[in-house]
């Protein structure tokens, strides 16, 4: 009876310890994340296979929490422009960061330039403009003595 108490109290902990030696944390991958991961990668490779404009051979794919990254060398920027298109379009990819270089050392997709924001003006600062005064009722008198008081 006693060890039946205490296999009791030591499966959950057990099942505990294994669930969480599987969850994921921001650095490290869980066990479900890097399966999937390994399944994009191998549908980007066959993706890059049926391909003709990609040599799947040459580019490098490596996932991580559904971001691929390519690398290894092109002939042509429009290669490594259609290699980042075919991975865009496999399912489960989130992002692509295309690290491909052409052949002669230079990156074969140029990073864009950092997004300028354009200026904004000064705030102005809130001054209070006199409102014009409401004309004032005119009294009889005064009516009379401008002569428009008829």
């Amino acid at each position: 009876m006693k060890l039946a108490k205490r296999l009791h109290l030591a499966l959950p902990a057990l099942a505990l310890a294994l669930l969480s030696a599987c969850a994921s944390t921001g650095t490290r991958q869980g066990a479900g994340e890097y399966l999937s991961d390994a399944f994009i990668t191998s549908r980007v490779k066959t993706a890059f296979a049926f391909d003709p404009q990609v040599k799947a051979t040459e580019v490098r794919v490596e996932t991580y929490k559904g971001t691929v990254q390519l690398s290894g060398f092109v002939d042509s920027q429009a290669s490594a422009q259609r290699a980042g298109e075919v991975a865009r379009h496999v399912r489960g990819v989130k992002n692509v960061k295309n690290d491909t270089m052409m052949r002669s050392g230079e990156p074969a997709i140029k990073p864009a330039p950092p997004a300028v924001a354009a200026p904004q003006p000064a705030p102005q600062p809130a001054v209070a403009t006199p409102e014009p005064a409401a004309a004032a009722p005119q009294s009889a008198d005064a009516a009379a003595r401008s002569g428009s008081g008829q």
